[in-house]
């Protein structure tokens, strides 16, 4: 029997990149068996369907209250975590996070997730492969593959998205970054000893191949690269030529990450300030999600900016997907900025709507420019990113061919199947 476990998706009702990655993967009609890890049970449980997001039936009234709730509550968690920083890397902390991003999912996620993992146990010996596609959420669950999967005759296999913990702490803004580091690499020990070890990107690969050199590890298996399947086209917010207008209009930036010092919205709020005082025409729209660490400067100078430009400038919150392709159909040039990621889906994403990229030049970024027609720069130089940002040109861009970085979710899953023999 091979499995996949989805226990991840159970973790927050919002959808995540590589949540949204694992969906893509399994498909709806799955050739796998889904199991969770319900810790009460101290195993897996067996799943009839992946668990199933239902978008919340709020009146646009109730949906206005929800969204303020949200903040607020977003603004209070900031506040708590800053003056808890002394102790955030405790357990108590610990289980405040895990109940505030419960209590999150049940009343103010943009979506409903089901309670609790349920279904029929399922003992590790009738499992003969078992894929990972995530990182574990709890220490139960670390605990359990470290020490029963890992020792048993099941094939283990993980499919690993990038080592930003370890290879730049620096840039993890959570308070209890000691403990994210120490999680990641718990997570890593059992990578270096899974029967199968697939990367999400050759960037991602070198940088386990280098971190295991680092520590005297020799993996137990061969790790290959296999790159993600699209999981959200944009193609519907292309622009037809008879929408393409000959009038001088403002360059129309936009860009989806959270204020933190990884993402790097920084160097684009600098980069938007210089346009202005050069007289350029400018508007910037940024979705900023909520629950994620935070870079105060960043995070001033995002606000200083939308109160000084009210009319070019609109910072948004968790945005649906009707949203987000009317943000992109909007867009003249798409913002990428990250200082370290192990892929790029955003810069696939706004690509698949035809729209011209600026990313940083650096880590994953630079391996999607062999394929991809992105323009990089410098993530430190607002001066290079605001001239980049005038030279985009969106007829330039046509339909890309993504056939050299994304993998046809059914060839994926044909894979995960051929190496669980």
């Amino acid at each position: 029997m091979v499995c996949v476990d989805v226990t991840a998706l159970f973790a927050l009702a919002r959808a995540t990149g590589i949540q949204r990655v694992v969906r893509a993967i399994i498909g709806e009609d799955s050739e796998f068996k889904l199991v969770a890890f319900d810790s009460a049970l101290g195993g897996y449980r067996l799943l009839t369907q992946l668990p199933q997001a239902q978008k919340r039936d709020d009146s646009p009234r109730r949906r206005r209250i929800r969204n303020s709730v949200r903040f607020v509550s977003y603004l209070l968690w900031l506040v708590v975590g800053r003056l808890m920083a002394p102790i955030s890397n405790t357990k108590i902390f610990q289980e405040m996070k895990r109940a505030a991003g419960r209590g999150y999912s049940r009343f103010l996620g943009e979506v409903t997730l089901p309670r609790g993992v349920s279904g029929p146990p399922i003992p590790l010996e009738a499992i003969d492969a078992l894929w990972l596609l995530d990182i574990p959420k709890t220490t139960a669950h670390m605990e359990f593959l470290k020490r029963q999967v890992v020792e048993s005759e099941t094939i283990l296999g993980l499919y690993v998205y990038d080592l930003i913990p370890v290879d730049s702490p620096e840039l993890i803004d959570a308070p209890d970054r000691r403990t994210l580091v120490r999680e990641y690499e718990a997570y890593l020990e059992i990578v270096v000893q899974a029967d199968r070890v697939l990367c999400l990107s050759r960037y991602t690969l070198q940088r386990l191949i280098a971190y295991s050199e680092s520590r005297g590890l020799e993996l137990a298996s061969a790790p290959m690269v296999v790159y993600p399947p699209m999981v959200q086209s944009m193609e519907s917010a292309r622009r037809r030529e008879a929408e393409r207008s000959t009038q001088i209009s403002p360059l129309r930036i936009f860009g989806l990450a959270p204020l933190n010092r990884r993402k790097n919205l920084r160097v684009v709020l600098q980069a938007f300030r210089q346009l202005i005082r050069s007289g350029v025409d400018t508007e910037l729209k940024l979705v900023v999600p909520v629950l994620s660490a935070v870079h105060f400067p960043t995070a001033l100078l995002a606000v200083w900016v939308a109160i000084r430009h009210p009319n070019k400038v609109k910072l948004i919150g968790p945005v649906d997907y009707q949203t987000l392709v009317n943000l992109s159909h909007w867009a003249d040039v798409v913002v990428v900025p990250s200082r370290s990621e192990g892929f790029g889906l955003p810069i696939v994403e706004a690509l698949s709507a035809e729209k011209p990229v600026v990313a940083s030049a650096c880590t994953s970024f630079v391996e999607l420019s062999e394929f991809l027609p992105i323009r990089l720069a410098d993530p430190d130089d607002p001066a290079e990113w605001a001239e980049a940002l005038l030279s985009a040109d969106s007829d330039q861009v046509r339909p890309v061919n993504f056939s050299g970085v994304l993998t046809a979710p059914e060839d994926f899953r044909r894979l995960l199947l051929e190496l669980s023999r």
